[in-house]
């Protein structure tokens, strides 16, 4: 038993209050010492929800720049992140959106950097095994991709830029869900 429980709480009840009043029931009953959400709506819902349920320390993410938020989500998350004992990004890049953007203090930020290895030892099996299974040959650069297949990501970019470098022995792969799958 790994200790962990999930909850789901779907947006219907939460917009009804069913959900809202469940969830503060639920946060406040289990005495959680950390809330950590993610996303928005789990931001603009979780976190309002675990502080009035007492939770006492709060953490949520901001992974990329919200170019795509409308002004009111923007201010709603801005209130909430308030909330948030931590912030954490994934680069010190984002660190400058966060504090000027999301008007959050830069002692409410932490850093845990991507994980990307440049060491160039990923194991010569490995290497077969991956370009069998995808058909590319030994003399072809792979650029590889992952993430979520949404216009944010900008995937749209990535596939024009490889057009350009078509003389070149390249393939990309993407790896990811989303809607803009097609």
């Amino acid at each position: 038993h790994l200790g962990i429980e999930v909850r789901v709480v779907g947006k219907k009840s939460l917009i009804f209050g069913i959900g809202l009043l469940s969830l503060w029931f639920w946060l406040r009953r289990r005495r959680f010492d950390v809330c950590v959400t993610l996303l928005f709506f789990a931001d603009i819902v979780g976190l309002p929800m675990a502080c009035m349920a007492g939770v006492p320390k709060l953490i949520s993410s901001v992974r990329a720049r919200n170019v795509n938020y409308a002004a009111w989500q923007n201010i709603v998350l801005r209130r909430a992140l308030r909330l948030a004992d931590h912030v954490v990004t994934n680069s010190v890049v984002l660190n400058d959106y966060v504090i000027d953007d999301l008007w959050l203090s830069e002692e409410k930020l932490v850093v845990i950097p991507n994980p990307v290895s440049d060491s160039g030892d990923y194991g010569h099996m490995a290497d077969e095994i991956f370009r069998r299974q995808f058909n590319i040959s030994p003399g072809i650069i792979v650029i590889g991709a992952c993430g979520r297949l949404s216009e944010q990501k900008g995937f749209d970019v990535l596939i024009r830029a490889m057009s350009i470098l078509k003389a070149m022995p390249l393939t990309l792969i993407i790896f990811g869900e989303g809607r803009e799958r097609k």
